[in-house]
């Protein structure tokens, strides 16, 4: 998986993660030298160029290289238990929005990787 290999690179422990149809979801726990922004700005700028390598039809789908929005969002999960979430990210889970868009039973929670099929 492309996330897993550059968090690893950056010391970056992937707790969960899920794909929706328009974001990523990931719970992460990031060493103590490296700030949020920056884990979250590896992570897009590494998975971009991979998945770019990987499924080449993407270059002309995103000439520019901008896969991802500049958008983010980061919270610390502090307040809440890891267990809330994990919850979290299991009720936002894309197999809910898949099925309904398609009319197919969603894939089984594959730890964050959405089939090249339903990201295409």
């Amino acid at each position: 998986m492309l996330l897993e290999e550059a968090a690893k690179k950056q010391g970056i422990e992937i707790l969960d993660s899920e794909v929706d149809i328009d974001h990523v979801h990931v719970l992460a726990s990031l060493p103590l030298d490296l700030s949020p922004l920056r884990a979250v700005g590896y992570l897009k700028g590494m998975s971009a160029k991979g998945l770019f390598i990987l499924y080449a039809p993407l270059r002309s789908v995103y000439p520019k290289g901008h896969l991802w929005s500049p958008s983010k969002f980061i919270g610390s999960v502090g307040y809440i238990t890891l267990d809330k979430a994990k919850e979290y990210l299991e009720a936002h889970h894309a197999k809910v929005i898949y099925s309904s868009l398609t009319g197919i039973p969603a894939p089984q929670r594959s730890g964050g990787v959405a089939p090249l099929g339903a990201i295409l």
